[in-house]
Parts: C-alpha cells; sequence; structure tokens
C-alpha cells in the first residue's frame, strides 16, 4: 500500500494482528487478564455477586438459578419461580465474570432496568453467565450443562453488543441496521449462534436504550416456504441487497420466529452458521452448538479434551451428512472411526445435504 494507511483501516489491522487464515483472534479473551468493565469508563462502583451457596443449591439439582436485583442486593430464584430475561453478550465487550466475582453494581442496575421493561409485569428476574456460571470447576460444568435450557425457557434473550449498540437505531434503514448485526462481533462468536436459536422472543438493544425485536428487523414483504430437504428459505420482492444481508451467516435463521418450527436443526445447516465464527477455547465448539442439535451438553462435558468431545457429538446424532466426509478442513480427528470428521465444524465453511 503506498502513501498513509487511514486510521481506520490501521486500527482493523491492529485488531486482527493476531489472526490466521482460518481464524479471527479479535475477540478471544484471556481470562487470566481479564478484567470486567463499568458501564462508563469514569464509574468506580463496587461488585455485587449473589451468594453462592444460592447458586449451588440450585445448580446441585438440576434447576436454573436467576437473580432478582432489588433493595441494592441481589436475590437468587429458580427459573421456574418466574419469567425471566436471559442476556446474550460477547465476553471481549467486558461483561463477563464468574459468581464469585460479581459483576460491578452500575451493569447490574442497567441489566435489571431492562429486563423490567421487556417484562414489565415481573419482578425484572434475569439470567446472565457472569451471575450464575460459577468458576467453581464442578458447578461451572453443571451451569454449562443446563446453557441450552436456559436460553430455551427464557421468557426473553436480550443482546448487548458495544458495536450494535453504538451503531444500530430505529432512525436508520433497516437493511444497514442488519449489516450493523451482521458485522457485529456477537454475530462473529460460536456460543451466541446457541443462544440465538433458541430464544422465544429475540432482542437487540440499539442506540440510546432502545430495544429492538428481531421481527422488526426483517422486511414486511418475506415469503417464508420449507423446501423438500426441509430447509427454511426467504424470498424477498425486488430486494437483492437484503436478500443476500439475511442469507449470510444464517442471519434471516437466527432473527426470524419461523425458525422455532422445527424442534431441532440440521446439521448442515448449524455448520452454515457457524462460518466464520469463533471461541476463545476451540473445546467449547460441541458444547456451544449441542442445545440446537438436541445433544446432551452435559454428556459431552465429560469428555475433557476437545477430539473426545467431537467425537460424542457426532456419535449422539442420529445421523450425519454424507457431502462432510468431502469437505475440506485444516484438521480431522486423529483417531479410527473418526478420521473423516472435522476438528473443527466452524472451518469446513457451507455445505448443504439431505441431512
Amino acid at each position: 500500500y503506498a502513501g498513509t494507511i487511514p486510521a481506520p483501516i490501521q486500527q482493523l489491522r491492529d485488531q486482527h494482528r493476531g489472526c490466521t487464515k482460518d481464524h479471527c483472534m479479535t475477540h478471544n479473551v484471556d481470562t487470566g487478564s481479564y478484567t470486567t468493565r463499568h458501564v462508563t469508563t469514569s464509574c468506580t462502583c463496587d461488585f455485587l455477586s449473589p451468594p453462592l451457596s444460592a447458586i449451588r443449591y440450585r445448580l446441585s439439582s438440576g434447576r436454573i438459578p436467576i437473580i432478582v436485583y432489588g433493595d441494592g442486593c441481589l436475590q437468587v430464584h429458580s427459573a421456574e419461580d418466574m419469567p425471566y430475561v436471559a442476556i446474550s453478550h460477547v465476553w471481549a465487550d467486558g461483561l463477563g465474570s464468574t459468581t464469585e466475582v460479581g459483576l460491578p453494581r452500575c451493569q447490574v442496575e442497567r441489566i435489571s432496568a431492562f429486563s423490567k421493561e421487556l417484562l414489565p409485569t415481573e419482578q425484572g428476574a434475569f439470567w446472565v453467565d457472569a451471575l450464575c456460571v460459577p468458576a467453581d470447576r464442578d458447578l461451572r460444568k453443571r451451569a454449562i450443562g443446563l446453557m441450552a435450557e436456559t436460553y430455551r425457557r427464557a421468557g426473553k434473550v436480550l443482546v448487548f453488543d458495544s458495536g450494535i449498540r453504538a451503531q444500530c437505531s430505529d432512525s436508520k434503514q433497516v437493511e444497514e441496521n442488519l449489516l450493523r448485526i451482521l458485522m457485529s462481533a456477537w454475530m462473529q462468536r460460536v456460543w451466541t449462534l446457541q443462544e440465538a436459536l433458541l430464544a422465544q422472543d429475540l432482542y437487540f438493544e440499539f442506540a440510546d436504550g432502545d430495544l429492538v425485536h428481531s421481527d422488526e428487523l426483517l422486511p414486511n414483504d418475506r415469503v417464508l416456504y420449507r423446501s423438500e430437504t426441509s430447509a427454511l428459505e426467504i424470498r424477498c420482492a425486488d430486494t437483492p441487497i437484503m436478500r443476500s444481508l439475511i442469507y449470510s451467516a444464517g442471519l434471516f435463521i437466527m432473527l426470524d420466529t419461523t425458525r422455532r418450527l422445527a424442534s431441532e436443526h440440521s446439521l448442515s445447516y448449524v455448520v452454515s452458521m457457524l462460518d466464520h465464527r469463533t471461541t476463545s477455547k476451540a473445546e467449547d465448539e460441541p458444547i456451544a452448538i449441542s442445545g440446537v442439535l438436541s445433544v446432551d451438553a452435559a454428556s459431552l462435558l465429560k469428555h475433557s479434551d476437545h477430539e473426545s468431545r467431537v467425537r460424542a457429538l457426532f456419535s449422539s446424532l442420529p445421523n450425519v451428512p454424507s457431502r462432510i466426509l468431502f469437505v475440506q478442513t485444516p484438521q480431522r480427528l486423529s483417531n479410527s472411526p473418526f478420521r473423516w470428521a472435522p476438528l473443527l465444524l466452524s472451518t469446513i465453511g457451507s455445505f448443504l445435504d439431505d441431512d
């Protein structure tokens, strides 16, 4: 490149300096040096954490703990007690933590306020991993094993993403908002795929604190149908840009409520939507997609290494598309009889087949 590199381009280059041809590392986090952020950089409020004993009691009995903020403290309830809002976010935005550490009071107040807005007749109960998933190894596995059920049972799922918050607005065209969501960090992470697909009602936080339902992001002239292969497809009259956007990365399937017509998603579609997504720990990928494939995450968590988890995932599927044998992938499993299986499904790109 001749001349001075424009600042935005240089910033992008710096952000992706550690990336490779197959993996984007921009939004990966190092838990050892991770810092949980306040709502504003100038805030120095105290951290709040729920009673670990109350979280442990519920997880140990197979129940999902949820949080209610009131009178300045956190109360722990069970998911069956009341409707709740589940938060979907990217750790790189600074909302990550554990039960033992907790979250800044400002973040708790913000989440609680939005939860009360989405569920106005309730107590503003919510679930967020930063408060409901402990660092304790055994309890963490229990919480992760319940993750799919957590998002499936939530009355609402609310997406927090700093890029979407900064760049999406009700005043902008729907095409621009869709593009911003498509290019967001939230759309580039493996864990958030399951969280979106299992949501009963999916909301995004836009600029100025506006909460926008996913249905508001889709064109009114869409025509939905199911093909003979049961693949959800879409036709948009005279809107090629919109059609391109919503097809990309499975964004349409993630946003539209008709995705819940199917009790489970085919492996080929899940793989298609995994394309270009990343996770900080490769061994998390099978766990993160198990819920949308109707595979029990707890059975995968019994295995500690990546290859064993991938083998367990494929062993749990009723069938596997034949074309997966021929996809190009950087690495496959090393042991028979699974040498045909890709080690990372997010690296093999889109392939459609009769499952």
